[in-house]
């Protein structure tokens, strides 16, 4: 009788299991390089637009701020005879230093007009600590500002006692006119060819915006103000004596380019 044939895995060495192994394979140097290259072109690119589109929209804020002051401004002049808020600043012709909302001076020891009145400056009239015609504090500063007068700073010193000047980032165009050598309180204008106010002139890291400025007119409208080839920076000093005196020229030959008017 013959042997049954045995399973070929018993007379033979066993069969080898076929395995498939795979690999992953991964970035090379070259290759990584490559992808970094173009990722900072790309940033390289849209970084200057990215730019513009968030000084765009810190100009429009810019623009809301001065637009809250206008109505402020005109809810004290209905307050006040249609006079505008005065400034102790303007009076003692330190024009430089008329972005400030308190002047840290004791006024009542020079004026005795003024023993009983807070001594607030200019805009600061319009402050909800004094006669609360503007909200918030928050609508004096620009977000654009690159100087070292941010609302930051001057927390907690919004009042008028406060002993040293508190400035904003704009600068009022004052309350007096001068004829016949003398001063006369200014009506509260409606017109679009007066100056109320515009973005900070008193030294270079006060103008705001690198490009151009904002300018409130007496009818409550902002308008941007292009500095075409740098004929407002070029005027602007990059820093002035204590006293602020003698430096006022640059900004009254600014708001004469604007047309101003009483």
């Amino acid at each position: 009788m013959k042997r049954a044939a045995s399973h070929p895995a018993i007379q033979g060495k066993p069969r080898a299991r076929s395995s498939s192994i795979s690999f992953q394979r991964g970035f090379s140097l070259i290759e990584l390089l490559i992808v970094i290259c173009i990722t900072g072109a790309l940033t390289a690119m849209l970084m200057p637009g990215l730019q513009m589109a968030r000084e765009g929209a810190r100009r429009l804020i810019c623009a809301s701020n001065e637009r809250q002051i206008g109505v402020g401004l005109a809810l004290f002049a209905k307050d006040e005879n249609e006079r505008m808020p005065d400034s102790w600043f303007q009076d003692e012709n330190r024009f430089a230093d008329m972005m400030a909302l308190s002047s840290g001076q004791q006024r009542s020891n020079i004026d005795p007009r003024y023993t009983h009145e807070p001594q607030f400056e200019g805009l600061g009239h319009l402050l909800p600590m004094a006669g609360g015609y503007c909200d918030s504090a928050s609508c004096f500063y620009c977000p654009s500002h690159r100087g070292k007068h941010t609302i930051e700073k001057y927390q907690g010193q919004f009042h008028a006692q406060n002993r040293t000047p508190v400035y904003a980032n704009y600068h009022y165009t004052g309350d007096k006119i001068h004829q016949d050598q003398k001063p006369y309180r200014r009506l509260f204008g409606g017109s679009s060819e007066q100056v109320l106010l515009t973005d900070g002139l008193r030294t270079l890291s006060d103008y705001s915006h690198s490009n151009g400025m904002n300018v409130l007119r007496g009818d409550v409208s902002v308008q941007w103000k292009a500095d075409t080839g740098g004929q407002i920076s070029e005027l602007l000093p990059m820093s002035i004596p204590e006293s602020g005196m003698q430096w006022h020229n640059h900004i009254q030959a600014i708001w004469d380019s604007l047309e101003f008017t009483n």
